[in-house]
């Protein structure tokens, strides 16, 4: 039976192509890639390197640049990985002109320029916006988890980190004796006990780092109940993949039109609603906008959210409590729901919720569905994680509750009066249920779900799902470089898309 033979045996003598050019593909994307970054203007990274003779030349920075987020667009993360690809693929040795760079090299460029990188990411943005793709009249805002570099199961309880310390230290003492008295003996057995000392003081110096962590968190700061034990700057929350782990949360902020991350940041705890402000001062200090709306879970939501998208004029959409036909709500307060909508009155946990009592601004009080007035009782400042909030106190009297027929359903506790509180933001709450019930409101949240896309992308074809280096400072500089190549994909193809088979349209250099 005959075989397809080899197109070309592998001793036999060929002759290469006389040039590097020649290799790839004329609309190849590494070719738009490098045209679009060679449009971007350096200056300020080339400012940082000194060279004054004496050994190779430092490479320049937009072929460093390129050859991190080329590999990061082709799924490519390690720098092992990367040197490898750049001696045996084609499209990484033309974007590098044959060069050869080791990894030890291209790590430490990915963890440097830390404030270049910033600029680099802006830069792009920059590009967009010039190029018409990016509005920013809209923007979703989301964040995920994504696993630390610590092993999910190596953490420790706080309340046993002094404890371990102590076992450790005696532990290491006794290693220590051991060897001393082998070292005057002369005798064998040296070897394995050097390996359990170092595995000892290994583990002592990873319960002093996590006691130091500890030490170190704010006065307002809750101590976490476990502490990682290999990245302490990371904590343990739910893992997108189910349980509790040692992650990191980054958060984007998208303009939906074009799918590009206008802003971006990583925290350690899970509850990122404080980052839209800044984030949102971020993009108008880079582009002198700001959006019309802002989509987001309900995570944002938070009063301290809603006060601030208010003094800034932003109508911020996220889900919200609401009781949708609510018989409560009618034109006379004072008149008592009919008995025949009592079991369509809002509730939670089998009670009568706080929807259920409409407040009368004019007054400043509240009705109860049975025509009751709860009148103001007091005020106090109550603490939250990103400050205080002013709330008011109205009760009902006890009378009017006694012989209400909704007592039961109403009214827990041993007071035999029902209490409802509102702060200062319970006004911009109602403004915010208005707009959720408007076509247009929840047209625009539907728009919200392009906010997840750059996670979906960056953990599918980047294969970030567990970050490579540890310590906050660092994952910051992991995830910029991972959200900056998904802005460069991301505006290949819009350009590309304008552009059609003539390739690119030429581009503004940008400052940084």
């Amino acid at each position: 039976m005959p075989w397809d033979p080899p197109a070309l045996d592998r001793n036999q003598i060929v002759l290469f192509a006389e040039r590097l050019d020649e290799v790839l593909p004329q609309q190849h994307s590494v070719r738009r890639m490098a045209e679009v970054l060679e449009q971007l203007d350096w200056s300020a990274w080339e400012a940082e390197y000194k060279h004054e003779g004496g050994g190779r030349p430092p490479i320049h920075p937009r072929v460093m640049s390129g050859i991190v987020l080329y590999a990061l667009m082709r799924g490519v993360r390690s720098s092992r990985q990367i040197e490898e690809a750049l001696q045996m693929r084609l499209d990484f040795r033309w974007l590098a002109e044959a060069r050869s760079i080791d990894h030890s090299t291209i790590c430490r460029f990915r963890q440097s320029h830390v404030d270049r990188l910033k600029q680099l990411f802006v830069q792009i943005t920059l590009v967009a916006r010039h190029a018409g793709l990016l509005s920013l009249v809209e923007l979703a805002v989301d964040g995920t988890t994504i696993r630390a570099s610590n092993h999910r199961s190596a953490k420790f309880k706080v309340a046993e980190l002094s404890a371990w310390k102590e076992q450790l230290e005696l532990r290491f003492a006794e290693l220590n004796a051991q060897a001393e008295q082998l070292d005057q003996e002369q005798s064998a057995g040296r070897t394995q006990l050097d390996r359990q000392l170092e595995n000892t003081q290994s583990r002592l110096a990873q319960i002093n780092r996590a006691i130091e962590a500890v030490a170190d968190l704010a006065a307002d700061e809750p101590v976490p109940t476990r502490i990682p034990s290999t990245d302490v700057e990371s904590r343990v929350t739910k893992s997108k993949e189910g349980g509790f782990a040692p992650n990191y949360t980054p958060v984007t902020v998208v303009d939906p039109e074009s799918g590009l991350i206008a802003a971006t940041e990583v925290i350690a705890e899970s509850n990122e609603k404080s980052v839209l402000p800044g984030a949102l001062d971020e993009i108008e200090a880079t582009h002198g906008v700001r959006p019309e709306r802002v989509l987001g879970d309900a995570i944002y939501g938070h009063s301290s959210n809603l006060q601030e998208m208010d003094e800034r004029g932003i109508a911020l959409h996220t889900p919200i409590n609401d009781a949708g036909d609510n018989p409560a709500i009618r034109d006379d307060l004072t008149r008592p729901v009919p008995a025949d909508q009592w079991d369509q009155l809002p509730t939670r946990n089998d009670q009568l919720s706080k929807e259920a009592f409409v407040f009368d601004a004019a007054n400043n009080r509240y009705f109860c569905p049975n025509g009751k007035e709860l009148s103001w009782n007091s005020s106090y400042h109550a603490r939250q994680a990103d400050g205080t909030i002013e709330r008011h106190r109205f009760h009902a009297r006890k009378a009017d509750c006694s012989s209400c027929p909704l007592l039961s359903r109403c009214v827990t506790g041993k007071s035999g009066f029902r209490r409802v509180s509102r702060d200062e933001a319970e006004d911009l709450r109602d403004q915010l249920r208005q707009r959720m019930r408007s076509v247009s409101g929840q047209a625009a949240y539907k728009r919200r779900m392009i906010g997840e896309r750059p996670f979906a992308m960056i953990k599918h074809w980047m294969g970030v799902r567990q970050f490579l280096h540890r310590g906050l400072g660092r994952v910051r500089q992991e995830w910029r470089w991972a959200a900056t190549a998904f802005n460069l994909r991301r505006l290949l193809n819009l350009l590309a898309a304008r552009a059609g088979p003539r390739g690119l349209l030429p581009l503004q250099r940008h400052p940084p």
